[in-house]
């Protein structure tokens, strides 16, 4: 049986350095309280699920969920109890922040509603903050120097009845980081009961330490969580509105990369190029349509006796069931998906390096004649920038410790190949980082599972060609390898053919520049 405590303070640690023990140190000892640290560094469960597993190992009558960036006054957490202890019907309380500067923090709102969520937690609240809205979800009227009942407590410094917290169920672990006290008070206020801003509890709060030390993309988390928050409280169908609102608003940039790139590839579609091979694609496409044959190979490669993928088949197929049967509709939503891969260029840059990086070179990209040009013949080359983006992505988020992301790593690989067969160099990254992850039984099955999925034409083909193709590509690799070694005497390199190659490189070059 757990020995009874007045209290039990829950800290979730994640890489907040001394400031934990500077917290735990400015915490008063008493008999009848307890301190109970998570530490989420080596395994980060989520902010939520840290404070349950606290939750779970408490025996006081209350808790308080604190943040290892704080620091309370003195009396401070004595008054939340008291406070607890003389109001029955109060749920849980909150203090006042002092941040670094010495203000008082803007903590406590009320709870969102529809029209709050378009214009107090959008960019119009940043346009005209005093619209009268934004003044009522913030509270601006309120100087935060008085207790006052509120909606929504910060969790930073969160002070709840034990019994009230179990019977809301705790926080929902479905919120990793962010959002996850909105959707606690919600539940608490369903009961009936208050929430109250203590305003003569006071902690300091030198505010987001363990996000700034995080290797998280948090910002990505904070719009996972309101998408959650969204959909759990005012239902599916309202979310897609500001979901979409919020996209257009905070991702305005990636808009405009979306739109310089859709604009320069649709723009004018009497003038594309057109080639025998496109036209040989449109014709089995039409076949496709008509008989419903579906073609396993593509056109003839630069590889000998072997074909290409059958995806720009596919692709013209589905363009003219889509926009009808045109030379055009090919063209159009080859523009639309080439400026979704540039759009999403455009993020990855920006998680990377910055927007002030991302958005020029993104743009570049969009706006490159030689990119536009190739965008709108839609002939096999022109989806592999958009798959070269989804293969590198899918390697930045490869994980051992979930083997679906191998999966779709893998099968992004494969599906560049199907696209080009000359892009097989491409391949070489596959097991290299299958290698750094030190792969398990696991991974190789979800490896192999991919390849069957990706390579899933030219298997079916294979099956009844005698392996005309997949076993035709292992023998030209083998060929072109010993061939560049120079292993059989035929093709050896030497520093006069790279010379030569390089002369007749820089000739061509010279003539294309100056016009010749």
């Amino acid at each position: 049986m757990k020995k009874y405590m007045k209290l039990s303070i829950v800290i979730v640690e994640y890489k907040s350095g001394k400031h934990l023990e500077k917290l735990v140190s400015a915490i008063p000892k008493k008999e009848d309280w307890e301190v109970i640290v998570v530490d989420n560094t080596k395994n980060n469960i989520g902010f939520g699920a840290g404070c349950n597993k606290g939750a779970l190992r408490a025996s006081g009558e209350y808790l308080l969920f604190l943040n290892p960036d704080v620091l309370p006054h003195n009396q401070a957490i004595e008054r939340m109890i008291m406070y607890l202890e003389k109001h029955p019907k109060v749920a849980a309380v909150g203090p006042k922040f002092i941040n670094a500067t010495g203000q008082t923090e803007q903590t406590s709102t009320m709870f969102p509603t529809k029209k709050s969520v378009f214009v107090a937690l959008s960019f119009l609240n940043t346009l005209y903050p005093n619209n009268p809205i934004s003044r009522a979800y913030w509270m601006n009227e309120w100087n935060r120097e008085s207790t006052k009942e509120v909606e929504v407590l910060s969790g930073a410094a969160l002070m709840v009845r034990s019994q009230t917290f179990r019977e809301v169920g705790g926080f929902d672990e479905q919120f990793f980081l962010y959002w996850e006290e909105f959707d606690l008070c919600k539940r608490m206020s369903g009961q009936g009961k208050s929430l109250i801003y203590l305003a003569n509890a006071v902690f300091d709060h030198a505010k987001g330490v363990s996000v700034s030390a995080s290797d998280e993309n948090t910002s990505d988390h904070f719009a996972q969580s309101r998408m959650l928050f969204l959909e759990k409280h005012f239902g599916f169908f309202f979310t897609f509105l500001p979901q979409t609102w919020f996209l257009i608003t905070e991702q305005w940039r990636a808009l405009a990369v979306f739109i310089s790139a859709f604009f320069l590839r649709s723009w004018n579609l009497r003038y594309i190029t057109m080639i025998g091979d496109l036209g040989r694609d449109y014709l089995q496409a039409l076949d496709l349509i008509q008989t419903k044959n579906l073609p396993l190979l593509g056109i003839p490669s630069s590889i000998p006796r072997l074909l290409q993928g059958p995806f720009n088949i596919w692709f013209d197929a589905g363009s003219f069931l889509l926009g009808g049967v045109s030379p055009y509709s090919p063209v159009l939503f080859a523009a639309l998906i080439t400026s979704i891969g540039v759009t999403l260029l455009y993020l990855s840059l920006q998680k990377e390096f910055g927007k002030y990086i991302a958005l020029p070179l993104a743009l570049l990209v969009a706006t490159s004649p030689t990119a536009v040009v190739q965008s709108r013949m839609p002939f096999y080359l022109f989806a592999i920038p958009v798959f070269f983006v989804i293969f590198l992505k899918k390697l930045q988020l490869l994980n051992p410790k979930k083997s679906i992301t191998v999966f779709w790593f893998v099968l992004s690989g494969w599906l560049i190949f199907q696209w080009e067969m000359a892009t097989i160099p491409l391949l070489i990254l596959i097991p290299i980082a299958l290698w750094r992850i030190r792969p398990r039984l696991r991974h190789i099955l979800a490896a192999v599972a991919a390849t069957v999925v990706g390579l899933l034409p030219q298997i079916v083909y294979d099956m009844t060609h005698a392996c005309a193709q997949l076993c035709g590509v292992v023998a030209w690799s083998g060929y072109r390898l010993v061939a560049w070694t120079g292993f059989d005497g035929r093709h050896i390199w030497s520093m006069d053919k790279l010379v030569k190659v390089f002369s007749l490189g820089t000739d061509q070059l010279g003539s294309t520049v100056g016009g010749k």
